[in-house]
C-alpha cells in the first residue's frame, strides 16, 4: 500500500475522527486549525479521495470517520 502524504491540518482532522464519528460542524469545533465549514467540506473531500475517511447518514445527519 502506498503511504499517504497528509498536511498537518488533514492529520489533525483525521486524528479527531479516529477517536469518534463526527458531523462536519463537530469537526469544525474540534479542530482548531480549520476555519470555516467550507474548509471542512473541502478537507473531507480530499481525505475521501485518499480513502482515509468514510461517511454515513444517521438520523438525517452526515457522520464522518477514519478508515
Amino acid at each position: 500500500m502506498k503511504k499517504q502524504v497528509l498536511t498537518p491540518i488533514q492529520t489533525s482532522l483525521l486524528s479527531a475522527l479516529k477517536n469518534e464519528h463526527l458531523t462536519s460542524l463537530e469537526i469544525l469545533h474540534k479542530v482548531d486549525s480549520i476555519s470555516g465549514i467550507l474548509n471542512v467540506y473541502n478537507m473531507l473531500d480530499k481525505l475521501k479521495e485518499k480513502e482515509v475517511v468514510g461517511s454515513y447518514v444517521k438520523n438525517d445527519r452526515n457522520y464522518h470517520y477514519a478508515l
